[in-house]
Parts: C-alpha cells; structure tokens; sequence
C-alpha cells in the first residue's frame, strides 16, 4: 500500500489556464510513476463516492499527460484524487 501511495505522490500536477474560458481548477496530469495509469478519478473531498474514470482516453502511458477539466457545474476548492494503473509483475 505504503508503495502505491508513494507512486501517485511523484505525480506532477501542473497548473493549466491557456484559455480565458478555463476554469481555475483544471490542470495537466502528467504521468511520471513508471506505469501506466488506467483511470483517474476526481471528488470533493467531502464525499464518500468517486464517481466516473475523468481521464478522457483509455490509458495514460508512463511519460504521458492530459488535460484534466471540471465542469461548470462542480462546486467547491478541495478535492481528493484517486489514481488507478496497470499491474506491473517483474
């Protein structure tokens, strides 16, 4: 577990407002864990359910980034995130 969580720390969460429209909240999610994440999921920190994968493509390869956005109807400034990704065996 101790591992997982360390793995979703060394993801780099970089600030994204190229467009007037942007909301405040968006940004790039960009994979550098060295596996490939296969969902990501956003909440309010308030809530006890995670709800769908947000990612917008299937997979997110090591190395990878995509845009990550809220929808005008989201309310609220803290939010949890969740990071699935593909088992690596060795």
């Amino acid at each position: 577990m101790f591992k997982k969580l360390a793995l979703v720390a060394t993801l780099a969460l970089i600030s994204s407002a190229s467009s007037a429209f942007a909301d405040d909240r968006d940004f790039k999610l960009v994979n550098k864990t060295g596996y490939e994440i296969t969902a990501v999921y956003i909440g309010p920190n308030h809530s006890d359910e995670w709800g769908p994968d947000i990612m917008g493509k299937k997979t997110l390869d090591d190395g990878e980034v995509v845009d990550i956005s809220f929808k005008g109807s989201a309310k609220g400034c803290h939010w949890d995130m969740k990071v699935d990704w593909a088992e690596v065996y060795s």
